[in-house]
């Protein structure tokens, strides 16, 4: 509630609005509506079904139920923290709902975020950063459609990053508690 009551903020948030309006053109609107379909409801169930098949295919309980206490009680998590503080969006005719947080930068950041450590554990660091772009990409996208504020981008950002590295510690700390106890 501090956030979206600061009056800098909502200052910021409205300059930024502004600005991003007076510089659409079809074309990057177009490109903008794709980056911001990877963090849609529907790609994310869909892609978050091909990986969990993926790992139950190769046994890997653990990868499974990282990825569901990650992406999915996070993006549950900032649903129910939306619907809770009930932001209005900036006026658009795209979408309807609440604003705070964006769930679209708060599932890319746990979605591709969990990907990232798991690319990276693998050794294939070079794809584990590059896949960062993915958030930051989508959450621009977000402002620049009109259908978040700046703030509502950030929030989204930053609670996703940290429910994706708690939950990441939390993992590590059992890991470790379990094999000092073999």
């Amino acid at each position: 509630m501090l956030v979206i009551k600061n009056t800098s903020l909502v200052s910021l948030d409205h300059s930024l609005n502004s600005a991003m309006s007076t510089s659409h053109t079809s074309s990057v609107t177009n490109v903008m509506m794709i980056i911001s379909f990877f963090a849609s409801t529907i790609f994310v169930g869909l892609f978050s079904g091909a990986i969990l098949l993926y790992f139950y295919r190769k046994k890997q309980k653990k990868e499974i139920c990282s990825y569901l206490k990650t992406v999915f009680l996070g993006v549950l998590i900032g649903f129910i923290i939306k619907n809770i503080i009930q932001r209005a969006r900036p006026e658009n005719m795209l979408e309807t709902d609440y604003s705070f947080p964006s769930l679209h930068a708060t599932a890319s950041i746990l979605l591709y975020g969990w990907l990232s450590f798991y690319l990276w554990k693998q050794g294939r660091q070079r794809k584990a950063i590059a896949l960062l772009l993915v958030p930051l990409l989508i959450s621009l996208s977000r402002i620049y459609l009109g259908v978040h504020w700046f703030s509502d981008v950030v929030a989204g950002l930053f609670f996703g990053g940290a429910w994706l590295l708690m939950i990441r510690y939390w993992n590590n700390l059992r890991t470790l508690n379990n094999s000092l106890f073999l």
